[in-house]
């Protein structure tokens, strides 16, 4: 079982964050803003709002402030990134997590 999470980081599914890498509140505040106005532009209800975009921000966090640069820079990875927290999020609400 100790082999798991340094496979799972072998793999790039869970990355350390280290504390020079963490996202400055700025732009945390700054992405749950967008995220719910976007979600609100497109139909979402505000209570799902809200716990979706906090769940895409904890992804977020858990990638750092190097992923978050990469992602500013490049609008594929932006969507894919979206699409892939959105619907994990989505995911965990629905079954209460």
């Amino acid at each position: 079982m100790k082999l798991l999470p340094i496979v799972a980081i072998a793999l790039g599914f869970a990355t350390p964050v280290h504390a020079k890498d963490e996202i400055p509140a700025a732009k945390q505040a700054n992405f749950l803003q967008v995220c719910q106005e976007t979600a609100k532009t497109r139909g979402a209800p505000s209570q799902f709002a809200r716990p979706i975009c906090q769940c895409m921000l904890n992804e977020l966090r858990s990638k750092g402030n190097a992923y978050l640069i990469s992602l500013e820079k490049n609008q594929k990875l932006q969507q894919d990134f979206a699409t892939r927290a959105s619907l994990s999020c989505i995911s965990s609400l629905i079954k209460g997590q």
